[in-house]
This record gives C-alpha cells, sequence and structure tokens, in this order.
C-alpha cells in the first residue's frame, strides 16, 4: 500500500524483487532501506501489466500458477490468491516452504494416487488427499463413474467453505488431474471454454 502498511519485505545485498508475490493489475508501492539509516535511499510506485495468467515461484516445483485472472460470462474476473494450482511438492526446497507462507496457503489438495500420497512437512497447510485416476479423457467413463462423483462432490463442499482458502491442488505433475480440476471449477465460474482450453494447454 502507499503507506506500506501490509508490506512485503526482501532483505538482499542484491538489487531483485521475487514477482512471485505480484498480482497482475495491481499498483505496488516500493523503496529501498540502507542499513545504516532509517530514510529511504530511493522508491517509487509499478504498476504490474493485467494478464490473466500469474505465474508463481516455489522453489522445487515448476509450473505453479495463481487460477484467477480469468473473464467470466458475467463481466467480472476470477479473483487472485483464492486457488492456485501446480505438480506435487515433495522436493520443494526451505525457500520453497517460506513461499508458501507468505502467499497465506491453507489447504493442500493432493489429486494422486494413493501410492503417491505424501505430505510435505513444515508447510503449515492443511492435507487432504482424494486418491484420483480419473483425469480430463476418462472422467466420463463408467469405470471411474464411482469415484468422480466422490471426488467432485468433496472438492466442492471443500471449496464452498472459505475458511480452506487459500488451496493449493496438485496431482503428480500438475497437468492432467490438476487441469480436470481447474477447467471444472473456473468452468463453474463462467469462464469460457476457449479460456479453459488455453489454460489448460498453459501446462504444456
Amino acid at each position: 500500500n502507499a503507506d506500506f502498511s501490509n508490506a512485503y519485505v526482501i532483505e538482499t545485498a542484491f538489487l531483485s524483487i521475487d514477482n512471485t508475490m505480484l498480482v497482475p493489475g495491481k499498483t505496488y508501492y516500493w523503496k529501498v532501506m540502507g542499513t545504516v539509516s532509517d530514510k529511504p535511499l530511493g522508491g517509487g510506485k509499478i504498476h504490474t501489466k493485467d494478464a490473466p495468467v500469474r505465474w508463481v515461484t516455489i522453489d522445487g516445483a515448476k509450473n505453479v500458477r495463481d487460477m484467477g485472472g480469468w473473464k467470466t460470462s458475467n463481466g467480472k474476473t476470477v479473483k487472485y490468491g483464492l486457488l492456485y494450482r501446480g505438480p506435487n511438492i515433495d522436493n520443494i526446497s526451505d525457500d520453497g516452504i517460506k513461499t508458501i507462507k507468505q502467499l497465506g496457503l491453507k489447504t493442500e489438495l493432493d489429486l494422486r494416487y494413493e501410492s503417491q500420497k505424501n505430505q510435505k512437512q513444515g508447510t503449515g497447510m492443511n492435507y487432504l488427499f482424494l486418491k484420483t485416476e480419473a483425469q480430463y479423457d476418462s472422467i466420463f467413463d463408467d469405470y471411474y463413474a464411482d469415484e468422480v462423483k466422490t471426488n467432485y462432490k468433496k472438492i466442492f463442499e471443500l471449496l464452498s467453505d472459505e475458511s480452506n482458502y487459500p488451496f493449493y491442488t496438485h496431482c503428480s505433475a500438475g497437468a492432467d488431474r490438476t487441469g480436470t480440476f481447474a477447467f471444472l471449477t473456473n468452468g463453474l465460474l463462467g469462464v469460457s471454454y476457449e479460456d479453459l482450453t488455453r489454460d489448460f494447454e498453459l501446462t504444456s
């Protein structure tokens, strides 16, 4: 904010900024503080370009992004900062855990096979596992009917509870099962088929 309330602080010996914390289409104020004076060495403001895709850097996990930013059929925009998607976080670093905490993520929704089930310790997120084998090319198969009905009923119950937000949803690679989750969730919010498909293919 202009008065630097709710500030995000980076302590570094180099001039750098982690764009993970920046949301598209917003104005941010910045200042540089040294170690020997309380007076800023410089400062100003920047406005981030408004774009539907907000990539997020979590060290040790590739292809993480915010599910917000897409326009809906009623002219509104899906909010940033509530739903994140990506791959598993089994091998994220301490810096990755720090980013998860900075983003304020509360709930980890794991959509992997039973044999892949694993909770990363230290993230502070509430861990929820739903055994998931069906993905975009099989969610309508009779073989997976019971799983799909059970899982998506549970998923949308979880999403209807505001105390669970923000979410981080993943499968193994963050592509097919996670992509199906994102497609259906943003589809229900009114995002167009074309944009849902565009979002799905961004993973590739």
